[in-house]
């Protein structure tokens, strides 16, 4: 998004600040959430306005998107906050459509913040609720046909923000095989005025998402930059088309969406571990295999990443000591200085023993969740 002179920047921080969607009415909405969690009875009087918050809420994500992808990486200031404000306007909207929407953008905040978790829940809970609201069989009748691109595009989002690799795959594989039975019936329907110009976009629309997931699933499995790039591009071409035939809705899960991915592809490990001095066939059989674990490896988490600028990898890497919380990943870390040591044993050529590698920990059940996933890639 250009902002040249800083002004949708600066409209986003003041309607944070200062505006609607400040601290104190945010935190109304959550305590208003969470009391409705807790007691179906009664709760207090709250004075926040949800479309005034939801208003100021969208001009404080345009003000972040505004910012450069590096920007946001380096520091996601307010993202988490926006995240977590629109997931609570979802769990207050009443129409389901709606809820969606939130859902939808809330994920993409959360994974934009580097909150790979939250937006993976978030976006189990939206997909599911697509499946409710959207579903059309084989052949949809008139109503179905105007809804089978929309439905499409939601479900891909859903699974590109889950990180379901081959659910992404799948439904890329999908878009490419119905999208000319779509195309040649939503045609006929529109020359019989049971269908609008605005269908036709989404439609074209949907063909590129489904390229796209098609792109990020090759990136994701084989390392392929150029795939991630194209991703991109079908995604903001794909919000382009939306935006120019004022479908709004779906323009915003999409744009959301390109916004997401553009961090997915930056954050690779396939981009960011290649700096290692050690990189070898050893590296991409190993990304290899975390890719088909139970738990892919994606992206590169925020933590991790400053573990890397501060010289893991590096030729001269020596000594380390990092401190995190737990299920920050400190065991990819650890992975991945072993990795290093083996390709530059240094010392242990004077050694008797040769290099000694030692991986502790002291809770037995982390040490078999850890040691059994790479007994069975071994194997």
């Amino acid at each position: 998004m250009r902002d040249d002179d800083g002004t949708v920047r600066r409209l986003g921080d003041e309607a944070l600040s200062t505006g609607e969607a400040s601290a104190s009415l945010r935190g109304q909405l959550r305590s208003h959430v969470l009391a409705e969690q807790i007691s179906t009875e009664g709760t207090a009087d709250y004075t926040y306005d949800p479309d005034a918050l939801r208003r100021g809420l969208s001009l404080a994500r345009l003000g972040q998107l505004a910012r450069t992808p590096r920007e946001r990486r380096a520091e996601p200031g307010p993202l988490p906050d926006i995240a977590q404000a629109y997931a609570d306007l979802a769990a207050r909207a009443d129409e389901p459509e709606t809820r969606i929407e939130l859902l939808a953008i809330s994920a993409t905040m959360w994974s934009l913040a580097g909150y790979q978790a939250n937006a993976t829940a978030i976006a189990r809970t939206f997909q599911q609720e697509v499946g409710e609201l959207f579903s059309y069989g084989d052949m949809p009748d008139t109503d179905g046909l105007t809804a089978a691109a929309p439905f499409r595009i939601a479900e891909a989002a859903g699974a590109v923000l889950r990180r379901d690799i081959d659910t992404v795959a799948r439904l890329g594989a999908a878009a490419a095989s119905e999208l000319p039975r779509l195309g040649r019936a939503l045609t006929a329907a529109f020359a019989a005025g049971r269908a609008e110009q605005a269908d036709l976009a989404v439609l074209a629309a949907y063909g590129l998402v489904g390229r796209a997931a098609r792109s990020l699933a090759t990136l994701w499995r084989t390392g392929d930059r150029t795939a991630g790039r194209a991703a991109i591009t079908d995604l903001k071409q794909a919000a382009a088309i939306l935006l120019q035939a004022s479908v709004v809705d779906t323009w915003t899960l999409v744009d959301s969406l390109a916004h997401a991915v553009e961090d997915i592809v930056a954050t690779s490990p396939w981009l960011l571990l290649r700096r290692a001095s050690s990189w070898s066939r050893t590296w991409e059989r190993y990304i290899r295999a975390l890719i088909v674990s139970d738990r892919p490896l994606t992206q590169v988490w925020p933590s991790q990443r400053t573990a890397l600028d501060a010289g893991l990898l590096d030729a001269q890497a020596h000594n380390l000591t990092v401190t995190m919380p737990t299920s920050a990943g400190k065991t990819h870390i650890a992975e991945w200085a072993i990795l290093h040591a083996l390709a530059h044993p240094g010392e242990a050529d004077d050694s008797p023993l040769g290099l000694v590698l030692r991986y502790m920990n002291p809770p037995l059940a982390v040490v078999f969740a850890w040691t059994r996933p790479r007994l069975r890639a071994r194997s």
